[in-house]
Order: structure tokens, then sequence, then C-alpha cells
């Protein structure tokens, strides 16, 4: 069971044996979590025998459980609180005499529990763990978390050459952790990890049945992508308030304090987090770099915040202790720290929420989509940090890279990520020698994901000698097509070269590609997806069609139609925006165009639908004048209008036109 023992209320019970039958009553109706009965032993039988659970509704009960019995005295029974009610009855199969010595009924003193459950660094747990702190705020749940101890699994990199790097250490549970708050709200024992990721979901909604698992939700680090909260700052005032709240062990809170003292005593200072560490080090990350490109910070846009902020005092965070105290050394005009000036003992896990207490103090935290640097951010700040690559658009990023790339001393790695970052944001800005960053980080440092991006990309492009040049440099062998069918990236790119073999049939080095992706997927490659229904229903104009065919059907709803229209048309633009924040940090979530979807063709008809056409005509008619009436007039065989006017020549001329057609074509 997940619940623990101080999760559920015993049940007031009021037990009466009727006939061959116990019926069970409690004072109102409950949700039934939990039921444990007594049974006499001598009503225990040699031959298995099943016990019956009914629940009343109406003046009927209605089978729920046929629990089977040999020699058990105890039953331990879960209903989940999926059966409400206030009467139940319990019987033997065939009217089989029993006898009940006693019962006890547990129901949730909580609708449900919100867990934090992510197995990965200490940024991307302590984030879902505070948003699960601050949703049991908002609602009745119970917060809840898991630890997992995945320090024996993670592939450890503290030193790279002569670079010494922070690694992903995140602690046992009982050495950040009290034991009262251990036992008060750890699941680890009875839950296992989860990311948390569920659809785009109204709190509201959140609170209703059915939950996504049946004892609550496991919760994400993020609540606002997700559609609960409209944005960090609307909710930033808790953070800090639930942050105060955990129930961290003596020693830990002794350091949070320590930093806390440390970083007021500086005064008014800004932080730069520069955010490499995996991404940039790990062989197996690096090779995923196109899903976290925006996550770290090149060294190249560091620079550019330092000279940025020249009057200010900074402070440096970074995985990466090298490249920190070469930028202290180099601007020494500057009144630039390290964090580890502040720090010259701790290590690991303690280093950690050492580091995110000094940070939660800055005026301002610069960094990339780091969850270590948003949890600073949140429980001091109450905000998101101040993202570059907010305040620089793609255009001026690019121009940042272009004219700093590689001016500055730092490891092959971080060269290497500086030159993939800058072919991503040139691609972005449309620039067209954004092949040469990404060849440039190629000649650096190869890895399958720039081979085949280039491959692919080469080709796109339509530069065919430099795509024949460039395969010639390398050799699709064993260990390339070992690491390729490894790759995060393979699932991405294999039907782009499928796609490509079919342009491109006499081209042997995509053939042997080709046959080599059909071999390590035994042909079945898996058809387009399906999905192009759902996004054309998603656009405005056929929400918009709905709004107006359903609300035209009475007096009340013309009444609130503008209210209904208004916020139809504000939720589908927070809903864009959210969309294109998404993207520009992780252009890997944007979605494929329509034509790839297998259902495309069947899809374009929605767009013939009543619903569709009505929106498509509402909106064009919202562009023009809403208060003056059109002025129509005849032209050949065709009736324009002048003047604007839109909404009511749409309400009252164009809308019954459309529907006239719409019907017309139906009879068909």
């Amino acid at each position: 069971m997940v619940f623990k023992k101080s999760d559920l209320l015993e049940l007031n019970t009021n037990l009466k044996k009727y006939k061959e039958c116990y019926i069970v009553k409690f004072e109102k109706k409950y949700a039934l979590e939990y039921i444990k009965i007594y049974l006499d032993e001598q009503y225990l039988w040699c031959n298995q025998q099943n016990l019956l659970i009914k629940i009343k509704k109406g003046e009927e009960f209605e089978l729920i459980k046929s629990i089977p019995i040999y020699s058990e005295e105890v039953l331990y029974i879960e209903l989940k609180s999926e059966f409400y009610t206030q009467e139940l009855q319990i019987s033997m199969e065939g009217n089989t005499k029993c006898k009940l010595n006693a019962i006890r009924v547990f129901s949730r003193k909580y609708p449900g529990l919100v867990v934090a459950s992510r197995g990965d660094g200490i940024g991307a747990r302590l984030l879902p763990l505070l948003n699960a702190l601050v949703l049991s705020k908002y609602t009745d749940f119970k917060f809840g978390y898991t630890w997992w101890d995945c320090e024996s699994l993670f592939s450890f990199i503290e030193k790279v050459d002569d670079n010494k790097i922070a690694s992903l250490h995140t602690g046992k549970e009982e050495q950040i952790f009290s034991k009262d708050f251990i036992k008060q709200y750890s699941y680890t024992k009875t839950l296992p990890m989860d990311r948390g990721y569920f659809n785009k979901i109204a709190l509201e909604q959140l609170k209703k049945l059915p939950f996504d698992k049946d004892w609550g939700w496991f919760v994400s680090y993020t609540l606002t992508h997700q559609g609960i909260f409209k944005d960090v700052k609307s909710i930033g005032h808790h953070y800090k308030k639930v942050w105060n709240e955990i129930g961290f062990t003596k020693r830990i809170k002794g350091i949070i304090k320590d930093a806390s003292r440390l970083s007021k005593a500086l005064g008014e200072f800004i932080i730069i987090h520069i955010r490499s560490g995996d991404i940039v080090f790990h062989p197996n990350i690096q090779t995923q770099q196109n899903m976290y490109w925006n996550k770290a910070m090149p060294i190249e846009i560091a620079i550019e915040l330092i000279e940025s902020n020249q009057d200010k005092i900074i402070v440096l965070c970074s995985d990466d202790f090298n490249v920190v105290k070469s930028l202290k050394n180099f601007y020494k005009n500057i009144k630039i720290y390290c964090i580890e000036d502040f720090n010259t003992t701790l290590q690991s896990t303690e280093r950690n929420f050492f580091e995110i207490s000094f940070m939660s103090n800055a005026k301002t935290i610069y960094s990339g989509d780091s969850s270590f640097a948003k949890v600073a951010s949140y429980i001091g700040l109450g905000d998101e940090p101040s993202f570059y690559w907010k305040i620089f658009d793609y255009e001026k990023l690019y121009e940042i890279m272009a004219r700093r790339i590689h001016k500055f001393k730092a490891h092959l790695f971080q060269k290497t990520y500086s030159a993939y970052y800058t072919f991503q944001v040139a691609k972005l800005a449309y620039k067209k020698d954004y092949l040469d960053y990404l060849y440039l980080a190629f000649s650096l440092h190869p890895n399958v994901l720039y081979i085949i991006q280039l491959f692919i990309n080469y080709y796109e492009c339509s530069r065919f000698n430099e795509a024949e040049q460039f395969i010639k440099e390398i050799e699709l062998d064993e260990r390339f097509f070992e690491n390729y069918f490894k790759s995060l990236y393979f699932k991405e790119s294999y039907t782009k070269i499928l796609e490509l073999t079919k342009k491109f049939p006499n081209n042997k080095d995509f053939i042997i590609l080709r046959d080599r992706i059909l071999k390590q997927t035994s042909g079945n490659i898996p058809p387009k997806p399906l999905g192009a229904s759902s996004r054309i229903k998603s656009h405005l104009s056929y929400k918009l069609g709905q709004a107006l065919i359903l609300n035209s059907k009475s007096l009340w709803g013309y009444i609130r139609m503008p209210y209904v229209l208004s916020y139809i048309k504000d939720k589908h633009k927070q809903e864009q925006k959210e969309y294109q924040e998404k993207i520009k940090k992780n252009p890997s979530l944007k979605l494929p165009t329509l034509e790839s979807y297998r259902d495309y063709k069947d899809a374009l008809k929605i767009k013939n639908t009543l619903s569709y056409q009505l929106g498509e005509a509402f909106i064009k008619a919202k562009k023009q004048n809403f208060f003056k009436f059109p002025i129509p007039y005849l032209k050949a065989n065709n009736v324009n209008y002048s003047g604007g006017g839109g909404i009511l020549w749409f309400y009252f001329v164009e809308s019954k036109r459309i529907v006239r057609e719409w019907r017309g074509r139906s009879k068909k």
C-alpha cells in the first residue's frame, strides 16, 4: 500500500450480523481506501472460499470485491478510494457460514498525494520537490517525495585532463532530510522513480478524479508548461516559504545558514551560472547536445554578460572549476568572485546546498535552462532566472558567438560545445554559414551526433560535393553504428535518412545507412505519427467556430458569447506564447509539419467543417471596425463592402451565408 498509516483515517463502524452476512455502517458516506478483516479461525475451511464485499447503492448492494481465502485469519483489502458508500455487506460465496471477529475500515485524510520522485541531478530533484510543496498549498493533497540513492548508477566525471568538474552528486536521503521529515513525507519505499510529466491540465481538473495514479500525481520540475499556473512569478511568494519548511538535517541547515550569511555580507551582487558539466564533458551526453544545448551556457555568452555588468559585483558559479578561475584571473579590473572563494572545504552534495543558498541571495541570476539555477532563483527571487536566451534573441546570440568564439582559452570540449551552440543559433537566425560551425564542432571532437547532422544537413541544403567530401573523412564501420544506435538522436534521424535514401537512390552512403537501420530495427520502421486532426482542431478558427455554434442555441448563449470568445482567444494566445518560449529553450520540441502526419489528408477535411469556416470568417471580420456596419455595393457579380464593420456584417450576413452553403454541401 502506498499510503502511510498517518495518511489514513480509521472510521467508526457499526457491525451487525444479518442471517448469513454482516452489515457495516458508517456515520456518513466515505471513499474507502483500505479494509482489515479479522476472521474467526473456527470458520476457516480446508477448501478455498471467496469472501464477498458489496457496497450499498440505492436500495441494493453491488459486488465490488471477491476475495479468495484459505486459512488467513486476517485479510488486508485495498479499495483505493474507488468506492464511495455509507454501508458495506460482507458474506461468503454460496451462503457459507462465516464469522467476523472484527473489521477495521480506513479512508484517506487527503484526496491524494502530490509526489516529487525524480532520480537525476540535485536541481532536477529539488525543483519538483518545491513544486509538490507549492501544489499542496493550492489543493488538499498531501505533499510527498522519494529520494533514490542513484550515485552508484551515475557515471561520474570529476576530472577531464586538467579540468576539475563538479560531478552529479545527490547524497543519501538520511544525509539530507531529518528523521521526522522522512517519516512523515518520504515514499521512497513504496513508490518508484518517475519524471512526473503529464498532459496540460488546469489546477481545478488536477483535483478531480481520475488522477494520473490511483493515489494522486507525480510532479515534474515545471508547473507552468503543464498549464497549472500561468507563470512562476504568480506563485513565486510560496517558494521561499516552502523551502524554509523542508526538514533538512542540522548539517544541511547549518550549511544553508552559513552560505546565506556570507552572501549577505557581500552586499548587492549578481550571479552568472555557467552550466557545463555532463552536457559539455560526458561522452554519453555529448551526443545529446541537440536536446540540451540551451541548458548550458557557452563561455562566450558568460564573457558578454561579464562585460555588460562591469559596474556590479559578480559571482561566477559553474561545474567547470577551471573556467571560472580563468575568467576571474582574466578580468582583474572587475570585481569578480568565484563561488569557491566563499567555500573552501565543502564537497559533493554539501557543496550543492551551499551554492544554491548563496545564489538565492543574488539580485539577478543569469543562466541557461538549468534546474539548479531555477531552484536558487525560485527560493530567492520568487521568479525564473534571467535566461540569457531571453535577454538576447537568436540574431544577437549569433552575433556574440561569431564575434567571440574561441578567443578565450578553454578546454577542447568547451570549444566544441561553443561551436555546436553557434551552429544551433546560426540556423535559427537563418545564417548561411551555420553548417560551418557544425563542421567546426566535428573537426574539434567528432561524435556521432555531429556526423549524422552534417550528413543530413549537407544534403538538405543541396551541398552535395561537400557531403561526398565529408563522408570520405569518416568510416561507416561497426564502431560508428554501435554509437549511432545507442544515441538518442537515432530515433529522430533515421526517418530523415530513409527519406533522403528515396530522394537520392543511387547514393551508396545512404544505402549503407538505410540497410543498417533496417537491420537494426528488423525492418519495423514505425509509420508516420497520427495527430494532424488534433493539431487542426487546436487552431483558433476551429475553437472559435465551435463556441459560436454552441452559444447560438439559446438567448443566454448569445448574451455570454462575447465573453466566451474573448476567453478562448486570450487562452489560445497564452498557449502560443508558452509554446514559443518552450521551443526557444529547446528547438527539438518544435512540432513537426502537418504534412508529416499520417492523417494529414483526412485532417484537411476539418477545414471544411462548419466550425472551422465560421471561426475563420469571424477572425477575418474581427480585424475590421467593430462598430460600423459595412456599406455593401455591387461590383460585377460579387458583393463587397467598405468602411469596416466586420463583426456586425459577420453576424447578420456572412455567418448565414456560410451555414447555408455548408447545409447545401451536406445534402449532396
